[in-house]
């Protein structure tokens, strides 16, 4: 009990990092927002008072999407981006998406393993190890 829960607290204060670096991120890369399949109605637009308050909104529905998807699209996202070689250079890549989908075993099924856990492994190449 005591693991997971260091577990899950160390993940979530990643989780609150990743929020800055994403909203930083995207504060000074107003072209990241750029994307025509993104659509807002008027009623939306018209309750904004101002254009920053209107790119901060923008800004704050994209980090949401992004914190709703895997740890690993969000480092590929950031990775990608930025171009940083999280992937290629970082040595505990695979322990790193490994501990993060175990942080998920311990949230949402009181750390059964799952069949969304198995498969990432495995799409991943993760040898799993017995909690």
């Amino acid at each position: 009990m005591f693991r997971q829960g260091i577990i899950t607290s160390i993940i979530s204060k990643f989780d609150e990092f990743q929020i800055v670096l994403f909203k930083t991120a995207y504060a000074e890369n107003s072209g990241w927002l750029q994307n025509p399949d993104k659509k807002m109605s008027y009623k939306e637009l018209l309750e904004l008072n101002s254009l920053e308050k209107l790119k901060t909104e923008i800004i704050s529905k994209e980090v949401d999407a992004l914190l709703r998807d895997s740890h690993y699209e969000q480092i590929n996202f950031i990775d990608t981006k930025l171009k940083l070689g999280i992937q290629d250079h970082f040595h505990g890549w695979l322990t790193f998406l490994e501990i993060t989908e175990r942080r998920n075993l311990f949230v949402h099924t009181g750390g059964a393993i799952s069949k969304q856990f198995i498969e990432n492994c495995n799409r991943w190449k993760i040898k799993t190890r017995r909690t």
